[in-house]
C-alpha cells in the first residue's frame, strides 16, 4: 500500500515537473537529438516496430484530403488580398484553380532549394515559416500568362529577339 502511494506521488510530481519545465526539457531533447542522431533514429525505429499497428490505425483514420484542403485554404486566405479567397488579377474564387505564386518568378529555384515539388508540402512550408512575404494568390490561367509575359520559361526566347528564318531552321535540322 505504501509503495503504491509513493509511485502515484512520483508520477504526479514528474507530470508537474514536466509541465513547469516544458521549454527547458524541449531544448535539451533537441540538443541531444542533434548530438546523437543515430541513437535517436534507432529509438524511433524501435518504437515504430513495437507500436506499428497503432500508428497505422491512427494514420488510416486521418482524413488526408480534408487535411490537405485545410492547409491550402489557410495559406490562400493569408496571401489573398480579398475575402473570400480570390485571384489577385481576375477575382475568381474557385479554390480548385487557385494557387500560390512567387511574385519574383523564382518558384522553381525556390522549391528546388527547399527540396519540395510544390502542392501541400510547399503550403505546409509556408505555414510553418509564418507566411513569408513575396507570394500572391493567382489562378492557374494567370500563373501561365505571367510565366509567358515575364519569360519565366527557360526554353523561351524573349519576344523582341529576332526569329530564325526558314533557311536557318532547315540548316539546323540537317546538322
Amino acid at each position: 500500500m505504501l509503495g503504491e502511494s509513493r509511485t502515484l506521488n512520483r508520477k504526479a510530481y514528474n507530470r508537474e515537473y514536466r509541465a513547469r519545465n516544458r521549454e527547458r526539457l524541449s531544448q535539451y531533447r533537441r540538443a541531444y537529438a542533434k548530438a546523437h542522431p543515430n541513437k535517436v533514429k534507432c529509438w524511433r525505429h524501435n518504437y515504430y516496430i513495437r507500436h506499428r499497428d497503432e500508428i497505422r490505425e491512427q494514420t488510416r483514420l486521418i482524413d488526408w484530403p480534408a487535411r490537405r484542403q485545410k492547409i491550402k485554404r489557410d495559406v490562400l486566405e493569408h496571401y489573398s488580398n480579398s475575402r473570400p479567397v480570390a485571384c489577385v488579377r481576375c477575382g475568381i474564387e474557385d479554390i480548385r484553380v487557385l494557387s500560390v505564386d512567387h511574385v519574383d518568378g523564382n518558384g522553381a529555384a525556390h522549391r528546388k532549394k527547399l527540396k519540395t515539388r510544390g502542392g501541400t508540402a510547399f503550403y505546409a512550408w509556408l505555414r510553418r515559416h509564418n507566411y513569408p512575404p513575396g507570394f500572391q494568390v493567382l489562378c492557374m490561367n494567370h500563373q501561365w500568362i505571367k510565366r509567358v509575359e515575364n519569360h519565366e520559361c527557360n526554353h523561351q526566347a524573349p519576344r523582341n529577339a529576332p526569329s530564325a528564318t526558314s533557311s536557318e531552321r532547315r540548316t539546323r535540322r540537317r546538322a
